[in-house]
């Protein structure tokens, strides 16, 4: 028989046939093992007698006769199992029975450690513990590897109270000796205290945290911003050497290569910044989880043990003094520029064919520099209105609930197409417009704003900026006056700007996306040919009285000539 000491596993007493335990277990001639009743059956349906491990035939049917012993022993261990004994091997990492012996298998995995006997008992040994009225008083805990530890080392009593005065674990006996008249408490009702603390502790992990994350948008934004500037100066930079390519390609390289080298000079700091946030962040977020983990532990010596070492802050830079430099001067060429204006001007003495005195009104060099082509002046100028107006780029998606059901909008909410069918809705909100096909911009406003709107080759088509407030109710006429400013384009019509008298406008043939900016302080909506470059109309002299919102209408499907979506999109026009 097995020792109480050994490991009775089901899966030794397992009858490869039915794969339970073995009932009335008999033995081949081969030595493999069978429940007397699921070997007869085999035999009885097979042929010849074969082993159904091994496979050995035996030519005459072998007589079988129960062991005993073995029988006894499978009686165990079903014993065993149904009585629900969890009878698992310790694993590593799992805290072992100190009275499995450990002979003839391996030890089982202890289900409490008591801390008067100082001893860790598997399922079957602590029975007596269970049944026996004087071990019934012993402290039980959840497995322990470390009793040793949890030991008054000089009463051998448990350390169950916390002294305050001398911030220490004791046992009863230690409040009858020197630390009598202390005040002591239950190590529970301590820990509790102290988990609060670390609470507080972990919201300040937190604020750091999220601090330092900001920290990092901030410097994200900051080499955004300084890319988006880099990138507008270095288009200007090749417009006008495009102009004056004759004078200026000799110098572009060395320009864009110091820009680049600005731009390189930032990222290079931001990515510095933001490795050492990481890694702050790296180191609290893991401070963070280890504190995470003791306000859940019931182990409340080891919390108090290691507590003073855990409420202390990682060592952290401040950063809040820390921020990225982002080169945003769009003047800092300024000087350079300047000493080749002289070289600019005396190229171009010669040339007057064609040629007239350049603008003196805000073009800067090129105002000041004859023999520049009129049509090339204006393009450039074109080309800075919008290069300026554009830096106020808004990211800018629709608001399903204000679309008219007949109105389909992508899952991204940028692009919107007339369905060929009324959706059955819910009106929330402020409402949806139910005989206009207008949908409004899910972001409102009230500063300068741009965006821009693809329009392909669609024939007909609203695009502008309307109140927040504006009645969505009925027929819409779309005015200054009714809180809309909009361009139009109608089959027919061609393109107007939608004042209380239409106005016509002339936009080239090739017209595929429209940029709409509002310069809000100074009551301005603008329209421009982005494609092109060029000025479309303005609304000026506006009084905004609250905040605006983008405003899209794809216009009638026309039998599906027209059933192309309108796209917002913030994308800079290639030039």
């Amino acid at each position: 028989m097995a020792t109480s000491g050994s490991v009775l596993s089901a899966d030794q007493f397992q009858c490869p046939i039915c794969l339970d335990v073995l009932s009335e277990p008999v033995s081949t001639p081969c030595g493999h093992n069978f429940c007397s009743g699921c070997i007869k059956r085999s035999w009885d349906s097979a042929v010849v007698c074969q082993c159904p491990l091994c496979k050995e035939t035996f030519f005459r049917r072998p007589a079988l006769r129960v062991n005993t012993t073995l029988r006894e022993v499978a009686e165990l261990v079903r014993k065993q199992r149904d009585s629900g004994h969890d009878l698992t091997p310790a694993q590593p990492g799992d805290v072992p029975c100190d009275v499995c012996s450990g002979e003839g298998g391996s030890r089982l995995r202890a289900l409490k450690s008591c801390l008067d006997c100082g001893t860790s008992f598997c399922t079957l040994h602590l029975e007596l513990h269970q049944r026996a009225p004087a071990l019934q008083r012993h402290m039980l805990s959840e497995p322990l590897a470390d009793l040793e530890g949890r030991v008054c080392q000089k009463h051998r009593r448990p350390l169950e109270l916390f002294c305050r005065d001398d911030h220490m674990c004791v046992c009863q006996f230690c409040t009858e000796g020197e630390h009598k008249n202390h005040s002591t408490v239950p190590l529970e009702e301590e820990g509790k205290d102290r988990k609060s603390l670390l609470n507080q502790t972990q919201v300040d992990l937190k604020s750091m945290i999220q601090e330092r994350q900001e920290k990092i948008s901030e410097i994200k934004q900051s080499v955004e911003l300084s890319r988006v500037s880099v990138e507008a100066e270095a288009a200007s930079i090749s417009e006008l050497f495009s102009v004056l390519v004759l004078v200026l390609e000799r110098s572009r390289g060395n320009l864009q290569g110091a820009l680049e080298a600005r731009q390189h000079a930032v990222e290079t700091q931001a990515n510095a910044l933001t490795a050492q946030l990481e890694q702050e962040i790296h180191t609290l977020q893991s401070r963070h989880t280890q504190l995470e983990e003791l306000t859940h532990t019931h182990d409340h010596l080891h919390l108090l043990q290691v507590y003073a070492s855990m409420c202390v802050l990682p060592p952290c830079r401040s950063w809040s003094l820390v921020s990225v430099w982002s080169y945003q001067d769009v003047n800092s060429l300024r000087p350079l520029v300047s000493r080749l204006e002289g070289l600019i001007t005396r190229e171009m003495d010669d040339l007057h064919t064609d040629f007239v005195p350049g603008p003196a009104d805000g073009m800067g060099i090129l105002g000041n520099c004859p023999g520049v082509p009129q049509r090339e002046l204006k393009r450039v100028q074109q080309f800075t209105e919008l290069s300026k107006v554009q830096q106020y780029a808004v990211d800018v998606t629709l608001d399903a609930d204000s679309a008219n059901t007949f109105l389909q909008l992508s899952e991204d909410r940028r692009q919107v197409c007339c369905g060929q069918r009324r959706q059955k809705l819910q009106d929330v909100g402020a409402g949806r417009f139910d005989r206009a096909a207008c949908v409004l911009g899910s972001e409102a406003f009230a500063q300068r704003f741009y965006f821009q709107v693809a329009v392909g080759s669609k024939s007909s088509w609203d695009v502008g900026v309307a109140s927040e407030a504006v009645t969505r109710k009925g027929k819409v006429k779309a005015t200054p006056e009714t809180g809309y400013w909009t361009v139009a384009l109608r089959r027919g019509a061609g393109l107007v700007a939608k004042e209380t008298n239409p106005v016509p406008l002339a936009a080239g043939a090739g017209l595929q996306m429209v940029g709409v900016f509002v310069d809000y302080p100074r009551g301005v909506v603008s329209f421009y040919d982005v494609t092109s470059m060029s000025h479309l109309y303005s609304f000026t002299g506006q009084r905004f009285t609250g905040r605006l919102r983008p405003l899209l209408s794809p216009g009638q499907r026309e039998k599906g000539r027209n059933s192309a979506p309108l796209v917002i999109s913030v994308d800079r026009p290639i030039t």
